[in-house]
């Protein structure tokens, strides 16, 4: 009887390793399995042309002058190449004097977000809203800092 305890525990003691060890018999590590991830663009983008005229309403806020709205402005966007476009706008300050002032800008990849740089006031981002209508949002920090939305509509020429 006590041969076959010893038996019943060798045997026991033997499956234990053969179920322990059932998979570790792979000599590849996953460093060795790595695979290299391939970028493939399956489509062209999808960017609007914006050059033209752009007729523009805004509201905002600043420290300096509280909320406000901004009258009227011209924004000219006058070239475009791929996803960058350069232009200018034109407006009256409030104490009457023309300024006109450039910017440049770039569409992103999917054709839905605009980034512009306002050469003299700060920071705009913005989306299309449709394909003649934009809604960009400039952005400036300091003691000037200000928030304006911008709605935008193009012109028909």
């Amino acid at each position: 009887m006590h041969f076959k305890k010893h038996y019943f525990l060798f045997f026991a003691v033997f499956l234990a390793m053969v179920i322990f060890t059932a998979g570790c018999t792979d000599t590849a590590t996953p460093a060795d399995t790595a695979v290299t991830p391939t970028m493939e663009v399956t489509s062209t983008p999808s960017i609007p042309d914006i050059t033209g005229d752009w007729t523009v309403t805004g509201t905002g806020h600043s420290p300096l002058m509280g909320f406000r709205d901004h009258p009227a402005q011209s924004w000219n966007i006058t070239e475009q190449n791929g996803q960058a476009f350069t232009g200018y706008k034109e407006r009256t300050t409030p104490d009457g004097i023309e300024v006109m002032e450039n910017f440049s800008g770039a569409i992103s990849y999917n054709g839905e977000t605009l980034y512009l740089i306002d050469h003299d006031e700060g920071n705009v981002i913005g989306e299309f809203i449709g394909p003649d209508e934009l809604e960009l949002v400039l952005f400036n920090d300091g003691e000037e800092g200000k928030v304006i939305v911008f709605h935008l509509t193009r012109q028909e020429i």
